[in-house]
């Protein structure tokens, strides 16, 4: 998966956090639209030093034009201004 990004939805719920660190432990970048603060350092804390390929951003996923600017980003490998 090196080389690749991947787009997590959901990336910091019990299923989400899973494929992320899974994605992460494979070798991809991955964004993750995110929209609750503690769930989105709590998976920044789980991904450990992989985090560096972690970014993400505080969105409203019912907001469309938000995703769509997140998803262009993230395929452009600028995926959000909350990167660690």
């Amino acid at each position: 998966m090196t080389g690749k990004i991947a787009v997590v939805t959901g990336g910091t719920g019990a299923l989400g956090r899973s494929i992320v660190l899974r994605f992460l432990r494979d070798g991809a970048t991955v964004a993750v639209p995110w929209f609750v603060s503690e769930e989105w350092t709590a998976l920044g804390e789980a991904a450990g030093e992989a985090r560096a390929r972690l970014s993400g951003r505080k969105i409203d996923m019912v907001d469309e034009a938000a995703v769509a600017t997140f998803v262009t980003e993230a395929a452009a490998g600028r995926s959000g201004s909350t990167c660690w």
